[in-house]
């Protein structure tokens, strides 16, 4: 028996065409992106959950509400972002952690754009943040 497929037609069938590519998809800034691991649940409600590759982008201010690697204590963590009259909370996105109120002590590194969920092991080691 011979597998066919139906919808659309393999990349590969398309001489001449360019290949997929997730870098072009998801990075718009490469010199300014990286990837990291998640761990952990904190964000779930938000769409990354546990071992979701996070593509990270730096950028030069970062607006109330959204996603951000941040620095607290040397521990990296993905949180909302939300501005208060005294300063910044880190917001997580699952009830059973806490909010972290933080003031001049924080260290944002990126935004994230983008959650990609692996249905197996990376192929490189990335930084694991929670």
């Amino acid at each position: 028996m011979a597998l066919q497929y139906s919808g659309f037609r393999p990349q590969a069938a398309d001489d001449g065409e360019p290949s997929l590519s997730l870098d072009r998809l998801l990075i718009r800034n490469p010199h300014a992106s990286f990837f990291a691991l998640m761990r952990g649940n904190a964000m779930a409600r938000a769409g990354i959950r546990h071992n979701d590759v996070l593509v990270i982008e730096a950028a030069e201010e970062y607006r109330d509400g959204c996603i951000v690697l941040a620095f607290i204590d040397h521990q990296a963590l993905v949180r909302r972002l939300e501005r208060t009259p005294t300063g910044f909370n880190l917001a997580p996105a699952n009830p059973r952690y806490p909010t972290l109120s933080v003031g001049e002590d924080i260290t944002i590194r990126g935004q994230v754009v983008a959650a990609v969920t692996l249905l197996a092991r990376p192929r490189a080691k990335l930084a694991v943040v929670s």
